[in-house]
């Protein structure tokens, strides 16, 4: 009896063995499966913070070329007073000289006059600065180089 005792419990140990390891096993093929999932995960979220990370430098140098946009445009805003003035004090001059050359002769036949010049001098197309006065010309040929200082008139003056 005791010999059937024994036999029954080392077969009842040896399937309990059995089934332990088979289960251990099984547990350890889980376990590698998580860890290989685990590491693309782990490679998934370092990929979106270097993509989170390239989209905030991406807007960074928006914002800063937008900086220097706006930056720009006062710039040219502040020089586009600047001539605005100058043009305008040189209208108010200019608005004087107009009155007492309209008193001397009326301005239909000055017009005239002026296109008959230039067609005789250049050609039949006149490009206006004929129309204006020196100083006026100048001013504009300055605030011209100005805003373009690499034109070909701007650097050979």
């Amino acid at each position: 009896m005791f010999n059937n005792l024994f036999l029954y419990s080392s077969i009842f140990l040896a399937i309990t063995t059995a089934s332990l390891s088979g289960f251990l096993v099984h547990e350890n093929g889980l376990l590698a499966v998580a860890e290989h999932s685990l590491k693309e995960q782990a490679n998934v979220v370092l990929a979106l913070q270097n993509s989170l990370n390239l989209k905030d430098l991406s807007c960074k140098k928006d914002v800063q070329s937008a900086m220097e946009v706006e930056a720009q445009k006062i710039n040219l805003r502040l020089k586009m007073d600047a001539v605005t003035e100058q043009i305008a004090s040189l209208s108010s001059g200019l608005k004087q000289e107009a009155v007492v050359s309209n008193i001397a002769t009326p301005v239909k036949q000055t017009t005239k006059v002026v296109i008959a010049n230039a067609a005789s001098v250049k050609s039949n197309v006149l490009t206006g600065s004929e129309l204006l006065s020196p100083t006026l010309v100048s001013l504009l040929n300055k605030s011209f180089c100005n805003a373009e200082p690499s034109d070909s008139q701007c650097v050979s003056k």
